[in-house]
């Protein structure tokens, strides 16, 4: 196709660009009557004829069949198509002038007329912007060029903590703690600057040939305050896999411990290779709403054994039905897991080697008898802590009750929690048996 007849099909709208093949499962927002003026803008913009490049710094048609490779726009050259999902098409493209690779993301041309959509593209840019950190992907460009949207950000050589997972057996702990600690450094910055993300999940996450983490995709990322807050009311915000509790029923009003939960469930799934909820029983999206709420996932040494105690409490708070229950600050994360990411070796991962497990990892298999040792152990102590928990419940010295569920009001997880009233009960009994036992008084039995 030549570059006259790809400019006359632009504004018309019968370029026929290759379909998506993913989709995120995300919804979009709805966008403010002021922003309705872009959408107006894109039928009457006409279409600017860009200058041609200079011969020397022309570069060869990589995938001929896609339309933008070999095109300019403004003074980017697209070269190479990354991928694709339910919102655009990203490209890695190289500035003419600096020669630097970017990767631009186009919003899809079936898009341009749900405001919806475009909102949502906008708010990606304005939060990509207004972020400066290592561990985030940064915006340098963006905007309406002719009849095109486009958000220019840095580009990554590397690959999705989702194609990790997909590509590697099982990470190594150190690995683990590694990545969720640069993902809550980043949040961490986030919060700061009055962001919570709401769509933390490993397809967001790219780990660099550098072994470096980078937050991206903050298309549903909302903002305390400023221009960037838009109307959700009704819509239910990000992947049900990695969602909180509280943001099924309210993606409004969440803060930054809907991001802890979601990195938490990321956390479970680096751990286990699976998300909290999976299978057959959780095939729905109410059953997973459901689940979230009310259920606690499978335990994690059901996949994987020999898992530190203090990654598994970590990992526990972050997960914690209650909000008010979870971590407050994402700085409190990387405090609980990274004297755990000791020895991680990103950069060997990154780049496509199997790293083998070492930290934390038996050096040989224990035999039958250390094995029915561990079990004994186990029940034991659960048993113990059973009996003993009932004792208590039955001199009031604990209370249980059940915290109700976000979505449905129905009884959930069973909290146990220490009585005022039976606490005291049980000091003053002890202060008279100690008075008494101080001024000789005995009972003897015989």
């Amino acid at each position: 196709m030549s570059d006259n007849q790809l400019l006359r099909e632009l504004p018309a709208g019968t370029l026929n660009l290759a379909p998506d093949s993913t989709a995120d499962g995300t919804r979009c927002l709805i966008l403010p009557a002021k922003e309705e003026v872009a959408v107006a803008a894109l039928a009457a913009s006409p279409v600017q004829q860009r200058v041609p490049l200079p011969p020397t710094m022309t570069r060869p048609r990589v995938g001929s069949n896609d339309p933008w490779i070999g095109r300019t726009l403004r003074e980017y050259q697209f070269e190479e198509f990354l991928g694709a999902g339910a919102m655009g098409r990203v490209y890695r493209a190289r500035h003419r002038w600096l020669d630097m690779n970017v990767a631009i993301k186009l919003l899809k041309e079936d898009l341009y007329e749900d405001e919806n959509c475009v909102a949502r593209f906008r708010r990606e840019a304005i939060a990509s912007a207004r972020l400066n950190h290592p561990n985030i992907v940064r915006a340098c460009d963006g905007g309406l060029e002719g009849n095109t949207l486009f958000l220019v950000t840095e580009f990554v050589p590397g690959e999705s903590l989702a194609k990790v997972l997909q590509d590697r057996d099982q990470l190594s702990i150190a690995d683990v703690c590694a990545i969720i600690c640069q993902a809550a450094a980043a949040l961490q910055h986030a919060h700061e600057q009055g962001m919570v993300h709401r769509d933390i999940k490993p397809s967001n996450m790219m780990l660099s040939a550098t072994g470096q983490v980078k937050l991206l995709d903050l298309g549903l990322a909302r903002f305390s305050q400023g221009h960037a807050t838009l109307t959700e009311t009704g819509h239910v915000m990000g992947t049900l896999d990695f969602m909180a509790p509280e943001q099924a029923g309210d993606s409004r009003h969440v803060d930054i411990r809907a991001d802890i939960y979601s990195l938490g469930c990321t956390l479970y799934c680096l751990l286990t290779g699976v998300p909290p909820f999976s299978g057959p029983a959780y095939d729905t999206p109410v059953s997973k709403m459901l689940a979230h709420s009310d259920s606690e996932p499978p335990a994690v040494s059901l996949r994987r054994k020999k898992t530190p105690a203090p990654v598994l409490a970590c990992l526990q708070k972050m997960m914690e039905k209650d909000k008010n229950q979870r971590y407050s600050r994402p700085a409190e994360i990387v405090t609980a897991l990274q004297p755990f990411a000791a020895g991680a070796r990103l950069a060997e991962l990154a780049g496509g080697q199997q790293v083998r497990e070492t930290a934390y990892a038996p050096q040989q298999a224990p035999s039958q008898v250390i094995s029915t040792i561990d079990w004994l152990a186990d029940v034991i102590f659960d048993g113990a802590w059973v009996v003993l928990r009932t004792i208590c419940c039955m001199v009031g010295l604990l209370e249980r009750r059940q915290q109700p569920s976000p979505l449905t009001g129905a009884p959930g997880k069973t909290l146990y929690e220490i009585s005022p009233k039976g606490l005291a009960s049980v000091l003053v009994l002890a202060a008279v048996v100690a008075f008494l036992y101080c001024t000789g008084f005995r009972i003897y039995f015989y």
